[in-house]
């Protein structure tokens, strides 16, 4: 059984993490690198959805949408979906520096996973992992969160850990899910066409 999956996405860590849950599943991650626009929204199932619909259409395929937010509880939720502007306009030491003196020190990735095929309605997978700030930056590997988000499980932060360490702290069951809803899709459609070639004989 030969699986491929569209991956909208130019980002080499989701496509690399994704590909590890779906080795698991025999499927095939394909990245797909097409223009499409994008809403500002303070929900990542939002975005994704809206993205994964806007692909599909363009593209008469179904394909599959990743996007995530990190959420900073005594920040009322920010930098939440804005995170990779964020991360192209402030430094790691100046999200600590907004921090200085805060005893709540939780945050969460909220990740979003959309599936759309052409003119249907976006199926939508989350999962949220969630920690707290470090009070100093600690690590070398990964980059800007990494340097201070220290995720339930651990007491360092995730640039102490190499890609597939780090990936082990972040709940990806919605990928688990996701995958394992293509493969029951994909056997389904097997049975009935074995089947209608059955009634054909």
């Amino acid at each position: 059984m030969s699986i491929k999956i569209p991956f909208l996405s130019r980002n080499e860590e989701k496509i690399r993490s994704a590909r590890m849950i779906a080795a698991k599943y025999e499927i095939e991650v394909e990245p797909l690198e097409h223009a499409i626009p994008e809403i500002q929204a303070a929900d990542p199932a939002i975005i994704a959805a809206f993205a994964a619909k806007a692909a599909a259409e363009k593209l008469g395929r179904a394909v599959a949408r990743e996007d995530d937010g990190f959420f900073i509880g005594a920040l009322n939720g920010f930098p939440g979906a804005y995170i990779s502007w964020v991360e192209k306009t402030l430094t790691p030491e100046q999200i600590l520096k907004l921090m200085e003196g805060v005893e709540d020190r939780s945050a969460t990735w909220h990740t979003a996973l959309a599936w759309c095929e052409p003119g249907k309605m976006p199926e939508v997978f989350q999962s949220f992992t969630h920690g707290v700030i470090s009070k100093e930056l600690s690590g070398e590997k990964g980059h800007f969160t990494d340097l201070f988000f220290i995720p339930n499980g651990s007491l360092l932060t995730l640039a102490h850990y190499e890609f597939e360490e780090r990936m082990s702290f972040y709940d990806r069951r919605f990928l688990e899910e996701f995958f394992q809803r293509r493969v029951e899709e994909v056997e389904r459609d097997n049975d009935r066409s074995t089947g209608h070639e059955n009634l054909k004989t």
